[in-house]
């Protein structure tokens, strides 16, 4: 089962384990409210509909699914805003949905870049090898 929020057209796909991931946000309780939610939920075929930037909604997005989004990558600025904007207007959606962590996540990342602090970015902790297929008169770039 998955529940959808749409911004504009684009529609964002969420599992209950995501949306229980912090407790007490406002997308949780939309869609899960009135559930028992040690069990599996039924399909209620509701879609929440917000008006939010589709961007910086995939930030939201990843970080329910458990993934640091900060610093934010360059390709989720949207054009219209700064880098510095886009984090206040991150920490902005953030609060009005109730998701604490991201939020004091977000306002800690502003606090050390304000301060000069050196600031922390995730390395992977697992190391991959790249797989390359050679097929004759095929040429690979990397």
């Amino acid at each position: 089962m998955s529940y959808t929020v749409k911004i504009d057209d684009t529609e964002f796909k969420f599992t209950k384990d995501q949306l229980d991931s912090e407790p007490g946000n406002e997308l949780a309780t939309f869609f899960l409210q009135g559930i028992d939610r040690a069990s599996s939920p039924p399909s209620t075929g509701k879609v929440l509909r917000l008006e939010k930037d589709p961007l910086l909604f995939k930030l939201i997005q990843a970080h329910l699914r458990g993934y640091d989004v900060l610093p934010i990558p360059d390709t989720l600025v949207p054009n219209y805003m700064s880098k510095e904007g886009a984090l206040e207007n991150l920490q902005r959606d953030a609060r009005s949905l109730g998701l604490r962590r991201l939020e004091d996540k977000v306002l800690n990342y502003q606090l050390n870049l304000a301060r000069g602090t050196q600031v922390k970015i995730p390395v992977a902790r697992k190391k991959y090898k790249l797989a390359v297929s050679i097929v004759p008169d095929l040429r690979v770039v990397l």
